[in-house]
């Protein structure tokens, strides 16, 4: 049976966001799904742009921890079966717009298309409420604590979060400018079915398949915290 470490992809993709200069100082965190029990998580305090393995832990799915943000990626991967990854973002473009307390639009089309025609904004930083901003949707903002991103492979989540990254930077301009110019929600709304019908499941499953071939364990690599 092939072994698989997914710290590798976790490794891969934080330093993608720290490149592009998407995330905070230290506030960041990347979850990896490895079954329905566990799942790998970055540490607080993080430096995405040098995440090494000891940057990450093995974590029991559990939703009742004390620790809140185990138990929010926990209540996620619970509720939402599919969803294998999750990036909770906390850069300050994106806190700005969290904190304006409206529900934003999509301003640009690959927001409508990839996240939808909206994007919720939780006012009170609970599990009950995010996960009713993310009933239907695979994104939220969240007041004081940044967005959320969702992703059933770690492209998948890591696109939905730039395009929210993009997305909240458009918005914060506009509002400069005397407000954001949106698309019309019944024209979000198609062009986010016609995206979800053109990347249906049999892409993710080809695109989760290369992202196993990328974790395979190779002789070299570290065995410890491995998993089967």
């Amino acid at each position: 049976m092939a072994n698989y470490d997914f710290r590798k992809l976790i490794i891969k993709y934080a330093k993608e966001l720290s490149k592009d200069k998407m995330t905070s100082q230290g506030k960041d965190f990347i979850s990896y799904k490895i079954n329905t029990r566990t799942m790998f998580i970055t540490k607080p305090g993080a430096d995405f742009a040098n995440l090494t393995n000891d940057d990450i832990e093995l974590e029991i799915i559990n939703k009742e921890t004390k620790n809140q943000e185990i138990a929010l990626h926990s209540n996620i991967y619970a509720k939402k079966t599919n969803i294998n990854v999750i990036i909770h973002s906390n850069h300050p473009i994106i806190e700005i717009v969290a904190n304006m307390n409206k529900k934003m639009k999509a301003p640009l089309d690959d927001m409508a298309q990839i996240v939808g025609p909206t994007l919720r904004v939780v006012q009170e930083n609970e599990i009950k409420d995010i996960m009713k901003a993310l009933k239907g949707r695979d994104a939220c903002l969240i007041k004081g604590n940044g967005a959320i991103s969702l992703g059933r492979t770690i492209a998948e989540a890591h696109t939905n979060a730039m395009v929210l990254f993009k997305a909240c930077k458009c918005h914060a301009e506009g509002q400069k400018l005397g407000g954001t110019v949106t698309i019309p929600f019944f024209e979000s709304y198609i062009m986010h079915k016609v995206y979800k019908l053109k990347y249906s499941s049999a892409n993710q499953e080809l695109i989760m398949q290369k992202e196993k071939e990328e974790a395979l364990i190779k002789p070299e690599d570290n065995p410890e915290g491995l998993v089967m």
